[in-house]
């Protein structure tokens, strides 16, 4: 919504085209946009239909630049522009490490016939071994209040999922809590894992020390309960630029992260909180240890957490690289300012 709005008002002609029905966002949307939102019929048996779909809102309104935001769409826009001769800027590079095999590939090849590419993050860039631009998340620290939470009480934001590491956590929780260090572990998420892990709770004897909160609309709110945020990656999958661990910031909670992927752009140790090796949950014990036992640096950490989010991940700056990167490829191809996301 505010990416629409900043090009918007940078003058140029935005028109969106979805692969899904309408969401909650919906008429918040097409108040931003110069026509209604486009929606595509994303059946297999619909593909070509769709692609052609695609080509005619191109041709009708003047389409200068395409921007995709995952691989499904760039799928049915990337040949379209192609015979149209309209640039496409692929932006579904956010992550650094989930693809692979011939989804990789698949991506791979998208993002080579693409005319310019973004990356929320330098890991992910690497990760395909290509050249682009890395423009970063942005994040509302108006979304924010302040946690006054103990520190002894650490969440983790985290679907149970193959690509996240909650085992690491629970045996470097239990660990802490047989030591009187942590009273509570929370998890927000849910997935096709959370039985096995509320089972293996039970069976470590510290199902009474963990609370599942399962998926929530409210995770602010949840934040607030909590003082330290923790987010275990796996080296297989890696990590993007994570959410969760900008809300812990934006929170005021202290941010733990496995330094994999893209965390390491995000979190400096030491300074702004603290990274750990992936998949080692003595190294996050230690961690956690050092923060409960060096309270008097802590306010440091949050301070230096808040202005990374303030420069790094600002929503006024990062949108402005956008804006810079559409005038660029307007500039080449010199012709109006019609743009679809």
């Amino acid at each position: 919504m505010a990416m629409i709005k900043a090009v918007s008002n940078a003058g140029h002609y935005v028109y969106l085209a979805v692969l899904n029905d309408r969401g909650p966002m919906a008429d918040d949307l097409d108040r931003c946009l110069s026509h209604g939102i486009f929606y595509l019929d994303r059946r297999k048996f619909s593909i070509l239909k769709t692609m052609v779909n695609v080509g005619r809102i191109v041709k009708r309104f003047d389409i200068d630049i395409i921007h995709v935001q995952d691989s499904f769409s760039a799928f049915y826009a990337v040949p379209v522009s192609k015979f149209l001769g309209t640039k496409t800027v692929n932006g579904s590079i956010r992550h650094a490490g989930v693809s692979k095999g011939l989804s990789y590939l698949f991506d791979l090849s998208l993002l080579r016939l693409s005319d310019v590419k973004i990356a929320n993050s330098q890991a992910g860039l690497a990760y395909y071994r290509i050249r682009g631009q890395v423009i970063y998340n942005f994040i509302d620290l108006k979304r924010f209040d302040q946690t006054h939470a103990p520190l002894d009480k650490i969440i983790m934001n985290a679907n149970f999922t193959d690509y996240k590491d909650h085992l690491t956590m629970l045996v470097a929780g239990k660990s802490l809590i047989d030591e009187g260090l942590i009273g509570e572990i929370g998890f927000i998420g849910d997935g096709v894992h959370r039985e096995f892990y509320e089972k293996l709770c039970r069976e470590m004897g510290i199902f009474n020390k963990v609370v599942f909160h399962g998926h929530s609309a409210r995770v602010e709110e949840l934040l607030l309960e909590y003082g330290i945020g923790v987010l275990c990656s796996t080296r297989k999958y890696k990590e993007g630029i994570s959410n969760a661990i900008l809300e812990y910031m934006g929170s005021g909670l202290i941010a733990i992260g496995s330094d994999v992927g893209a965390v390491s752009e995000i979190i400096c140790d030491g300074y702004n909180g603290f990274l750990f090796r992936a998949e080692d949950p003595e190294m996050l014990s230690e961690k956690i240890r050092f923060v409960l036992c060096s309270l008097g640096k802590m306010n440091d950490i949050r301070k230096n957490a808040y202005n990374t989010l303030r420069s790094k991940f600002n929503m006024e700056t990062n949108c402005a690289q956008l804006i810079d990167l559409y005038d660029n490829v307007l500039s080449n191809i010199k012709v109006g300012h019609s743009t679809i996301v």
